[in-house]
């Protein structure tokens, strides 16, 4: 990336120069698109991330996966009650009344699947989390029915602070 965008990296790999590099590209993306850098930047700190967490019902949740981006709608499920910094989401493109009478093993087969009911995120690992209000303006939401995700995330109604066992 730091070549492409005219960034003189003769040295690639060696330690230093890949340090300038990303500093380089750091400092383009802060100034070509302050709105992310800012909100990426707010998103190294475990409250902040908490605090999105607490106070929306509906969480943008963007991940790499495969050499694409995926972006997905989720609510808040549980809290690990082993590691507090360990949150367990619901991906609304999937029914939750299907997954309601499921036991921990039930879970944990889910998460070994591809396309899973559950994401899990660490609060101190940066996700990239945001609420539908505080979206970064070039990240593009998955098209959705209101709707059906008010009626998704009323199913999953349950207290915040609620924990089940993670495996």
């Amino acid at each position: 990336l730091a070549p492409i965008n005219g960034f003189s990296h003769e040295n690639a790999h060696d330690a230093i120069a890949d340090v300038e590099a990303t500093i380089f590209i750091t400092k383009l993306i802060r100034d070509r698109q302050p709105d992310l850098y800012y909100k990426l930047l707010n998103l190294g700190e475990k409250r902040n991330v908490k605090n999105i967490i607490e106070n929306n019902k509906v969480l943008v949740l963007v991940q790499y996966y495969n050499g694409s981006v995926v972006t997905r709608l989720v609510s808040p499920l549980a809290t690990n009650p082993t590691n507090s910094s360990e949150v367990l989401l619901f991906d609304l493109s999937f029914e939750p009344t299907e997954y309601e009478e499921q036991s921990v093993d039930d879970i944990t087969k889910n998460f070994k699947k591809t396309k899973r009911p559950y994401q899990r995120i660490k609060l101190n690992k940066q996700p990239f989390l945001f609420s539908l209000e505080g979206l970064p303006n070039d990240i593009s939401l998955p098209n959705y029915d209101e709707t059906l995700i008010k009626s998704r995330t009323q199913e999953l109604s349950t207290p915040q602070n609620r924990t089940i066992q993670f495996s």
